[in-house]
């Protein structure tokens, strides 16, 4: 039969061309056979990931291959003569047109108390049966649809350039395979001037909601506003009946709005934006897609932008581990940070309902932002995605990384915060060299896993580290131990002495195989271990390590000692004398390596 295809098959075969051949970049774009559209967007990511790993992790999440879009590529799902609709035909090939294809078979939605919903008065434009050459192929259709969440908040505040320009973004994100779902803060009813009268309100609101979906369109985006999906219950909880009515049109490649209204006993009612993204998440949950939806990220637009930080004292948090950071944050934004009343507020706010939907669903990243930012256009420098949507849709980082000093001019200020569930963080810290940690009596009561840490450093550097050797030299001179996780990664400083006193020393910084590159674990570890050595930190890295750029972005001064293999990293409040780097090129120069030693 011709329309018999699997698309599993498909994609791996796909994904596969993409991981063997990333390391030539001009074999990827010969083999894909890509439009020159294609071209940039496969050159953006390749420009703006930092690793191959990380652009691997990207692209096994974000297929994005023309090949992918069945809408443009029916022939390979259906008869060349074929003039079926998609609804008629395809339902057997395609996950999402099945799923569309139940919905429209079902002749009623629900019979609900005294009323019976036909799909007719639900969503006529999207229940229409298109022909398969007509629906939307703005977002490309892979195993997985990414849903990306937005809640705009003061709407009434927007001007038309700033949703034009968000309009591009949503739609470069579209291109690299996220599927928008934008969500509309029922604080746009503030910007309403007239009597308060229910339904000159809610006709404001369609008013402002219209302008808005008209000035998304400017940058040829299919959206459509979706109004009176949820109830009101009792009790002032939210719920819905028909999550067809958001589900629809993504699966058919359409952006929904939601309309900032619910109801309640036959009356609409405005509805803040919190409530309504945790049923709108619930509703996807209870289509029963699981398998190919997720949601990957929820983003909080707003005046506010990301968690102010007294340490950065002119931006935001750049990346929060919740499970590490939680309590600091609110206790800075409760006491410490200078704000109003209004802005810790909502500040407060925004950082409980973010707890509340990570601690709910785990996997999702966090985004909070300012509309400028938002809407923010790449820079003009190949390979610069500044725009913090688009640039974590394609890293699933911060534009910048959370651990670079920010005492040093080079560090940007952001006004977005990266917000993730993270990863626990262990520190066990010896505050005097006299007094340094032992590793085997920790490891004796069960405070640590020897074994495990010793597995961690071999996975990480790739060789067989000599446990023995290793601890009769560091054991009870060990300055700070940080586990990450179930040790992922980690970091054991130690106390080295420079002649009249003692430093201290990074002497392994680790991070499993498997996830070196990807964001998250070096930045936190980093970011733990700096908050420990304010004063004074050395390290050293091989002079061919090239992960030395890294420590380049992340130190005070470098300095490459003559007649060894070595580099010495040093970073901290501490002035560096010529006196203090003597002593560091003692330590860094004279540490006996634990590898291969048998």
């Amino acid at each position: 039969m011709k329309a018999s295809f699997s698309f599993t098959k498909r994609f791996q075969s796909i994904f596969t061309l993409k991981a063997t051949d990333f390391d030539d970049e001009s074999n990827l774009l010969k083999h894909s056979k890509l439009s020159s559209e294609k071209q940039e967007l496969i050159l953006t990511i390749l420009n703006s990931t930092a690793t191959k790993r990380e652009a691997r992790s990207y692209l096994s999440k974000y297929r994005l291959l023309e090949e992918n879009d069945i809408y443009k590529n029916k022939d390979k799902i259906m008869d060349d003569d074929s003039d079926t609709s998609i609804i008629d035909k395809s339902v057997e090939n395609s996950q999402y047109s099945e799923y569309i294809g139940k919905v429209l078979d079902d002749d009623i939605f629900l019979n609900n108390k005294d009323k019976t919903v036909f799909k007719s008065q639900i969503t006529p434009h999207v229940i229409h049966q298109k022909k398969l050459n007509e629906v939307s192929n703005e977002i490309k259709l892979t195993q997985t649809i990414r849903c990306c969440i937005l809640r705009i908040r003061k709407l009434h505040k927007w001007d038309a350039d700033i949703i034009k320009a968000l309009g591009m973004v949503l739609k470069k994100a579209m291109s690299l395979g996220a599927s928008p779902l934008i969500i509309i803060d029922g604080d746009i009813i503030n910007g309403y001037q007239g009597e308060k009268i229910e339904k000159n309100i809610e006709n404001y609101v369609d008013m402002k909601l219209d302008d808005f979906m008209k000035n998304l369109n400017f940058s040829a985006l299919s959206c459509r506003v979706v109004k009176g999906c949820f109830d009101i219950t009792d009790d002032n909880e939210l719920r819905t009946f028909i999550p067809e009515m958001i589900g629809v049109p993504i699966f058919s490649g359409i952006i929904p709005i939601i309309s900032p209204f619910a109801v309640k006993d036959g009356i609409f009612q405005s509805v803040r934006g919190f409530p309504l993204i945790k049923t709108t998440i619930s509703c996807l949950e209870d289509l029963d897609m699981k398998e190919i939806l997720s949601v990957e990220k929820v983003v909080f637009i707003g005046e506010a932008g990301g968690f102010p930080s007294i340490e950065r004292s002119e931006g935001s948090h750049v990346l929060i581990n919740l499970l590490q950071e939680y309590k600091d944050i609110k206790n800075e934004l409760s006491k410490e940070l200078d704000l109003n009343l209004v802005e810790r507020e909502e500040h407060l706010s925004n950082l409980e309902e973010m707890k509340y939907l990570l601690d709910r669903s785990p996997s999702i990243t966090g985004i909070l932002t300012t509309p400028e930012m938002a809407a923010r256009e790449e820079e003009k420098q190949v390979g610069k995605e500044t725009n913090p949507i688009i640039y974590n849709i394609l890293t699933d980082r911060p534009t910048i990384s959370s651990s670079l000093p920010v005492s040093l001019r080079r560090t940007p200020q952001v006004n977005t915060t990266i917000v993730k569930n993270g990863i626990s963080i262990s520190v066990f810290q010896s505050k005097i060299p006299e007094d340094g940690l032992d590793l085997i009596e920790l490891n004796r009561n069960g405070s640590i896993d020897l074994t495990k840490l010793k597995d961690l450093i071999d996975s990480s550097f790739g060789r067989d580290l000599n446990m023995d050797h290793y601890l009769n030299r560091i054991n009870k001179k060990v300055a700070g131990l940080i586990i990450a996780g179930d040790y992922e990664g980690g970091a054991i400083i130690t106390w080295e002495d420079i002649g009249n006193r003692s430093v201290a020393y990074l002497d392994k910084f680790a991070v499993i195989k498997k996830l070196q590159g990807i964001p998250g674990i070096a930045d936190v570890v980093f970011k733990a271990m700096l908050k420990s050595f304010e004063d004074e930190l050395l390290w050293r890295s091989r002079k061919n390590n090239p992960v030395n750029k890294w420590y380049f972005e992340r130190s005070k001064a470098n300095y490459s000692i003559d007649g060894t293999q070595w580099k010495l990293f040093y970073t901290g409040s501490k002035e560096l004398t010529i006196e203090n780097l003597k002593g560091y090129i003692k330590v860094c120069g004279s540490i006996e390596p634990s590898f291969d030693i048998k």
